[in-house]
This record gives structure tokens, C-alpha cells and sequence, in this order.
């Protein structure tokens, strides 16, 4: 997560610090080097992390 006066920017933010952080299932578990990470990280992308934080984190933050 990636707070910031800028929703773009945040999530731009968190999806380059954070690449592999939604990884489906056990994916993020059983790579085996680096490279494979790198990779599989291709997988998640801006508009997959956004709608995963501003739809289901986000509310439950605000209560």
C-alpha cells in the first residue's frame, strides 16, 4: 500500500517497490530465483493493484 495526494502516482509508486506483492495463489512461494520473480511479476499490473487496494483494502481502513 502507497499512500499520496496522487492516486496514480501512488499506485505507480507501490507497483515498482511492490511488483510481486499480488502474485495469485502460492506463485510467490515456490519461485526459485530472482528472475523468475521478475517475471512473474509481469503478471500483476498497475490496474490489478489499484482495484485491490481502492476497492477492498482502502474501505476498510476508512472504517
Amino acid at each position: 500500500m502507497c499512500w499520496g495526494t496522487d492516486r496514480r502516482e501512488a499506485v505507480r509508486t507501490a507497483h515498482r517497490l511492490w511488483a510481486n506483492e499480488q502474485l495469485p495463489g502460492e506463485l510467490a512461494q515456490i519461485l526459485p530465483t530472482p528472475r523468475h520473480f521478475e517475471r512473474a511479476s509481469e503478471l500483476v499490473t498497475e490496474e490489478r493493484r489499484a482495484a485491490y487496494y481502492c476497492t477492498k483494502v482502502l474501505p476498510l481502513l476508512r472504517g
